[in-house]
């Protein structure tokens, strides 16, 4: 079970990061200004960047919520606690079933828009799609590791350790704005 809780970990901190990454150069920020000046100065690596960090969180995030048998998913881990342990395993600070409704609606975003092409899909407007706001996406990622953590503390380990990328983005518009000048 430590390699399936290491799993789900490893992929939602990869999310995490590309979340916050795409979001540094996509949403709001106090230093916006410098970013966008930097950014427009290396144009070409950040106009490849930033679709690439968004496909990433994406696929990564959907991932937890495949429904195939042979997925390590959200609702895989579950049936490995409980066979572990030999105990029901529920949720208490999440709604697990609205978690698992809006991942899924997410998955098939991701398979229909992102990993595959859809012919039947000519929007790539991901609210069109989803029904989501971007800040909906960060509430997904917000409760799966909520779930990951209760699922930790259930079966006596600790909280999973966040990582974050968004102190070394800001050294980095910090370097490159001096290059720039």
């Amino acid at each position: 079970m430590d390699q399936i809780f290491g799993d789900i970990k490893q992929t939602i901190n990869h999310a995490r990061m590309c979340h916050e990454a795409w979001w540094f150069f996509k949403g709001t920020n106090p230093d916006r200004k410098r970013i966008v000046s930097v950014y427009n100065h290396y144009l070409y690596i950040f106009e490849t960047i930033r679709p690439a960090l968004y496909t990433t969180f994406i696929v990564k995030l959907a991932s937890v919520f495949d429904n195939d048998e042979n997925s390590i998913s959200l609702k895989f881990l579950i049936s490995e606690i409980e066979k572990t342990t030999n105990t029901k395993f529920k949720t208490n600070l999440i709604d697990f079933d609205d978690l698992w409704r809006r991942g899924r609606i997410l998955f098939k975003y991701r398979n229909k828009v992102i990993a595959h092409r859809d012919k039947n899909i000519t929007s790539r407007d991901f609210a069109k799609e989803t029904g989501f706001k971007w800040t909906d996406l960060k509430d997904i990622l917000d409760d799966v590791s909520t779930f990951l953590d209760e699922a930790l503390l259930f079966i006596g380990k600790r909280k999973f350790h966040r990582l974050s990328i968004t102190s070394n983005l800001e050294k980095l518009i910090n370097d490159l704005s001096e290059k720039t000048k």
